[in-house]
């Protein structure tokens, strides 16, 4: 499958780079061989409108490409879905997307990150580290439900507008 889509595509470094709205050096900094193979085969899945299933074992990156993937389906006008059995895996998903450079897009450093949460009343705490001035920080933030009373009317009111307001991913 790889060489296949190397030779549709060229380089997958580039190829990757191209799609994500990186450098290929920026790709090669945040994303690991496997996974810059996991998101050529992603992408070239999502282009062709089909799914993609990522099943390596613990620790290799499976939530990196995730959050690749995120930010593909921004680029591409598409709402992103993250969906995990336990919401605690949201901070590491957030680290994830703090990790490949969608702080800024995301507002993940502000008390109102562009994050929709489903199902959860409860807020989710988590943790961005950052170097200032040589020394390592943690930044302890909170991802908050929206207005846990009235969730089925937020969501309401987003099917209505045909839009998520202010978010921009859904986390369920």
């Amino acid at each position: 499958s790889i060489a296949r889509i190397q030779d549709e595509v060229g380089n997958l470094d580039e190829y990757v780079a191209e799609q994500l709205s990186f450098e290929p050096e920026t790709v090669r900094e945040y994303f690991s061989a496997e996974q810059v193979d996991a998101l050529a085969l992603a992408i070239r899945n999502a282009e062709a409108g089909k799914g993609f299933i990522i099943g390596d074992q613990t620790g290799v990156g499976k939530g990196r490409v995730v959050a690749a993937m995120i930010k593909y389906a921004l680029i591409n006008g598409k709402i992103p879905i993250f969906v995990t059995e336990k919401p605690n895996l949201y901070s590491d998903m957030i680290r994830d997307l703090d990790d490949i450079g969608m702080t800024d897009e995301l507002g993940l450093d502000t008390a109102k990150p562009k994050i929709f949460m489903t199902n959860s009343s409860e807020s989710v705490p988590y943790t961005l580290i950052r170097t200032v001035k040589g020394e390592v920080t943690e930044n302890n933030l909170t991802l908050k439900p929206a207005k846990s009373s009235g969730l089925d009317e937020v969501m309401k009111q987003m099917v209505k507008n045909d839009s998520l307001g202010n978010y921009k991913v859904i986390f369920t």
